[in-house]
């Protein structure tokens, strides 16, 4: 009996083993962790950065570029020069202002060695797959419809899952879904994110919280 017992009690082991170790890589979930509450004085420097943004105040947000920060990896999209020609700020069709609220209203992480916060939490801390194209579905119950549309069919619903993006048409973006489930769909951009999709981050200088670096793409 006790012989039955200790074989029982292995078997269940080595299954909780295998389900959390040995899940595969696409069924990978990705929830935001924000860190920022460890950055000082972060905070407050974020509710008045959000009050900006929620107002268009081109004024403030340029307050917080110095020369080193870029908006671009060419020599001249640096600095404010940089910021205007890169985003047009005072365009009332500008994408500015719903890039900075889609990015900064997700968590952040902190990087306490380089004093900085970066904006998605995705940023530098989703896992790398080489060869693949990875994202995030931010938020739970995300629709994943049969075509780029919203009056396509859904056909599953995906929650912070770790997907591969196979395209992009318009504001669809075309995913293969996680292990388990089905193998492509497609999803509103406004709920997907990639770590090489808009990102922000910022440094503290002289006591004061600046912009680094706005940028898109690798």
């Amino acid at each position: 009996m006790k012989s039955l017992i200790r074989r029982g009690l292995g078997l269940w082991i080595a299954t909780v083993i295998v389900l959390v170790v040995g899940l595969p890589a696409g069924a990978e979930k990705f929830r935001p962790q924000d860190e920022t509450a460890r950055a000082p004085g972060f905070e407050a420097f974020k509710t008045r950065f959000m009050q900006a943004v929620k107002v268009h105040d081109v004024g403030w947000l340029e307050s917080r570029i110095t020369s080193q920060s870029h908006f671009g990896f060419g020599p001249n999209e640096q600095g404010v020069a940089g910021f205007r020609s890169r985003y047009h700020p005072e365009d009332p069709e500008s994408s500015l202002w719903r890039t900075l609220q889609k990015i900064m209203g997700t968590a952040g992480s902190y990087h306490p060695e380089e004093g900085m916060v970066c904006f998605p939490w995705l940023y530098r801390r989703l896992p790398t797959s080489e060869g693949e194209s990875r994202a995030v579905i931010l938020g739970v119950d995300v629709d994943v419809r049969a075509g780029p549309g919203a009056q396509t069919p859904v056909q599953e619903r995906l929650s912070w899952d770790i997907v591969e993006v196979l395209g992009r048409e318009g504001a669809w973006v075309h995913i293969r879904g996680p292990e388990g489930s089905l193998r492509s769909g497609w999803v509103h951009a406004d709920f997907i994110h990639s770590p090489m999709g808009p990102r922000i981050g910022f440094v503290r200088q002289d006591g004061s919280w600046r912009i680094q670096f706005l940028v898109s793409g690798d």
